[in-house]
């Protein structure tokens, strides 16, 4: 499939897809709840729909209507028999799942994974679960993970990633066992959000957060916009002569935000507004051209806050005035590829001029964007989505081979993508 150029201003009321976080925690949470509650707007995205299929394997009751769905919760339930459960690509699907079944199987069970997840370590998942006596194993460092009966015991753990965090706490509500869990950077919170929505006994303060043994009960959640999907149509307006987006009840959590807040650093032309909400920070983003953009110093601890956003920040840093600074982690090479060696590919690719020394990396514009490459995009979505931007301001196309991985997290982009090409 090849890029097309855009020529024109656009002006568009965009609705993001469902937040895919939002939406795995849900399902989870409220599998694991008393009653029975309804789910609108969930994912329908190839890792969400892993973690429902594994939530039913493992005996939940998920009934699919249409846009939502309904779980009936079963705070009871436990596995008595060995078995294999897919998670597929999904790493959240399989980093949640580990703390669930180790509080509620008495067997032997094997999360089994695919492709890239195949090459996703996980030695900091089993080292923050085995602080609560979780014993699981390894390929190596790698998937597929192997969960042993485990008898749970209080803990404290430090984590700097918010999947881990979220499987010691379901780990923790499941098991009738004390958490406390430190953080030297904030992550997304979308996991301690929903848990005091449904009742949980859980305490916050700036870095460390403690759930106490709670009963959880079934309430309504409806799933907000994806803004890490977002992102790259606020880039696209951002970067286009004329353009303007709107954009309604989508997520603003603040572990999710780091993005918006680099972008006005940089003299983007954007602004965000929250709204009530009983559950999760959520609201409205407006945004719109920005010919001023200006480079700016990023210090490695607020991509704690954008961990998926790190290709196209570098793909907007090409178009600001001065050469920007962006100090990376290395948390950013264990995703569905090595994003830093992506994201130096498309800049190679783009012909950008840049440096990366002393994992920092020096962006040096504005540039103009070189096309006429084919990139399979390193089979990783948001790389992907990245080189579909990148392509509505190079000079020539870029042949784009592999766009079936958008599926994974965002299945309708392409159709989205096309709303720029309409709304002038």
């Amino acid at each position: 499939m090849k890029t097309k150029k855009i020529n024109r201003p656009f002006k568009i009321n965009y609705a993001p897809p469902p937040d895919k976080s939002i939406s795995h925690r849900a399902l989870i949470f409220l599998s694991i709840a008393r009653g029975k509650a309804v789910i609108e707007n969930l994912s329908n995205c190839e890792d969400v729909i892993r973690t429902k299929k594994a939530l039913k394997k493992i005996g939940y009751k998920i009934i699919d209507k249409g846009n939502h769905c309904i779980v009936y919760g079963n705070p009871e339930l436990r596995i008595n028999r060995k078995m294999a459960i897919d998670c597929g690509e999904s790493g959240t699907t399989i980093r949640l799942l580990s703390g669930l079944i180790a509080a509620i199987s008495n067997k032997e069970i094997l999360l089994k994974s695919k492709k890239s997840l195949t090459k996703r370590k996980m030695v900091n998942l089993k080292k923050a679960l085995s602080k609560m006596n979780i014993k699981i194993k390894l390929k190596k460092e790698y998937p597929p993970i192997k969960i042993l009966p485990s008898k749970i015991k209080d803990a404290i753990c430090e984590t700097k990633s918010a999947q881990v965090k979220s499987a010691l706490l379901i780990a923790a509500i499941k098991s009738g066992k004390r958490i406390t869990i430190k953080e030297k950077n904030e992550t997304r919170t979308h996991s301690e959000n929903i848990l005091k929505y449904l009742g949980a006994n859980l305490e916050k303060s700036k870095n460390k957060l403690t759930l106490k043994s709670s009963i959880l009960k079934s309430k309504k959640i409806k799933v907000p916009g994806d803004l890490s999907s977002a992102i790259y149509f606020i880039a696209a307006a951002i970067l286009n002569k004329g353009s303007k987006i709107e954009i309604k009840n989508t997520t603003l959590n603040k572990g999710r935000i780091g993005i918006l807040r680099i972008l006005k650093k940089m003299n983007a032309k954007i602004n965000w507004l929250y709204t009530k909400n009983k559950m999760d920070d959520i609201g409205n983003i407006s945004a719109k051209y920005s010919p001023k953009l200006k480079a700016i110093k990023i210090n490695k601890n607020i991509l704690y806050k954008m961990i998926d956003e790190l290709p196209i920040l570098a793909l907007i840093a090409t178009k600001a005035e001065g050469t920007t600074e962006i100090e990376l982690i290395k948390e950013l090479k264990n995703k569905e590829s090595d994003r830093i060696k992506a994201t130096l590919d498309i800049l190679n690719r783009l012909k950008i001029k840049y440096r990366f020394k002393d994992n920092i990396l020096k962006i040096k514009g504005p540039n103009k964007l070189n096309g006429g490459f084919k990139h399979n995009g390193f089979n990783d979505h948001r790389i992907l989505m990245t080189l579909f931007i990148a392509g509505l301001f190079t000079d020539k196309p870029i042949e784009i081979t592999n766009s079936r991985n958008l599926k994974k997290s965002y299945p309708e982009f392409i159709k989205d993508l096309k709303l720029l090409y309409k709304n002038h």
